[in-house]
């Protein structure tokens, strides 16, 4: 299985990961690979290998946008849903479009699928705070303790993008990928039902009781962050498991 993830890891290499930092996605990735058909892997190489100039540029603070119900809006056209199916489209209908637009679909959903897992990127109506990135303060400990210092502000974006990564410093995709598949690999199939639209309701469920509990200004001692590292761990593995499904669908 190792030595899987090492060749996967060359190939996965090719795109550049902008969105949770580059060890999360490369792990997404490489957990996809692993559960692709053996025919979307060919695919995925022949396009991974075509020789396009494409640099990929991503939209700062790009959300998912779920209404009151959260059920996806999908109807501004720099919405992570509907760049997601657009890429979808494309890859679906390879022989319609060009190798440029193929490459293009490809890094798209590889930087897209994981960024559509991140909690700072669901958008949520009603909950204004959801809208925009937000300060708030982190401490060692609890107040009044003996270990309790204050750190500083925190962007929301931030926390769930960079924090836990810097908690494994040291450790790479490949095992990234080989412990959150390890960890949550006997869910895969019940993470995998649903298609995007269900996905992003499942993660809105997931952000509102957090954008509830969490508003501009508020303070986070580290037991919550230590809580909250599963959650994003899940949702690295959700990430995986559901990129391999979407790629599945559209490169046969």
């Amino acid at each position: 299985m190792k030595r899987l993830f090492l060749i996967v890891a060359l190939i996965a290499s090719v795109f550049t990961a902008q969105a949770w930092t580059k060890i999360v996605n490369g792990a997404s990735h490489l957990i996809a690979r692993k559960y692709m058909t053996q025919q979307a892997i060919a695919e995925y190489d022949r396009i991974a290998s075509l020789k396009v100039e494409y640099k990929w540029t991503p939209i700062k603070n790009d959300k998912v946008a779920l209404d009151a119900n959260l059920q996806a809006v999908a109807a501004d056209e720099k919405d992570i849903v509907v760049r997601i199916e657009k890429a979808l489209d494309v890859l679906r209908n390879r022989k319609n479009h060009s190798e440029l637009e193929q490459y293009g679909a490809l890094v798209t959903l590889q930087n897209l699928v994981p960024n559509f897992h991140n909690v700072a990127r669901i958008s949520i109506e009603g909950i204004d705070h959801s809208q925009q990135d937000f300060e708030f303060t982190w401490t060692a400990g609890k107040e009044g303790s003996k270990k309790y210092e204050k750190r500083g502000t925190l962007t929301w974006s931030r926390f769930w993008t960079n924090n836990f990564c810097f908690w494994h410093q040291g450790w790479d995709s490949e095992y990234y990928a080989y412990d959150i598949d390890l960890r949550f690999g006997k869910q895969r199939e019940q993470m995998q039902q649903g298609d995007l639209r269900t996905w992003a309701h499942e993660m809105g469920e997931m952000a509102k009781p957090l954008y509830e509990k969490w508003q501009p200004g508020c303070t986070m001692n580290n037991e919550h962050r230590l809580i909250y590292e599963d959650i994003h761990l899940s949702n690295v593995a959700r990430a995986g498991y559901r990129l391999a499904v979407l790629l599945n669908d559209v490169l046969k």
